[in-house]
């Protein structure tokens, strides 16, 4: 199978990926058509817009959203993750390791894309929601912040963006 770009040029697609992806590569071909053309509304393809990233097409899974910031302990004011990783507003989150892998990227529902680099004890015991649901704990510097924040978001749907 090959799918043809904007520019009339052939990209080669393997025999296996063509078997698996079937509908989901042609879906993509036309998606990257269109945002190639400037088309910035996709209609009901199944296929995310390229803006939202998650895949609608997983049912993903109900959390319970906290916060935490820059000024909670010896790590976070060092801007460093359990796992290594340099934390950034906008971009990092904490999770179980057992639900999400580190590194792991998330569509997190009214919020945005957001990348696993951080655990915690309260995160893995599920504290937040008394042990009912997986809980994502989001970053923020400043504590202001993840306070206004966490007034206004309590739940949300979460999706692994692959």
């Amino acid at each position: 199978m090959k799918i043809k770009n904007k520019l009339s040029q052939s990209l080669p697609i393997s025999g296996t990926a063509s078997r698996l992806c079937g509908g989901t590569m042609r879906k993509l071909s036309i998606v990257f058509l269109m945002s190639t053309m400037g088309w910035t509304s996709f209609g009901n393809l199944g296929m995310p817009s390229p803006a939202t990233g998650a895949s609608k097409i997983d049912k993903g899974i109900k959390v319970r959203l906290t916060t935490y910031h820059r000024n909670e302990d010896y790590w976070t004011r060092r801007l460093r993750s359990s796992s290594g990783y340099t934390l950034k507003e906008g971009i990092s989150v904490a999770c179980d390791p057992k639900i999400f892998d580190y590194g792991t990227k998330i569509m997190i529902e009214g919020v945005g894309v957001r990348q696993v680099h951080d655990t915690g004890t309260a995160v893995v015991e599920k504290k937040a929601s008394k042990g009912k649901l997986p809980v994502v704990d989001v970053f923020f510097l400043k504590e202001s912040s993840a306070e206004k924040f966490a007034n206004s978001h309590k739940y949300a749907q979460v999706w692994v963006v692959k």
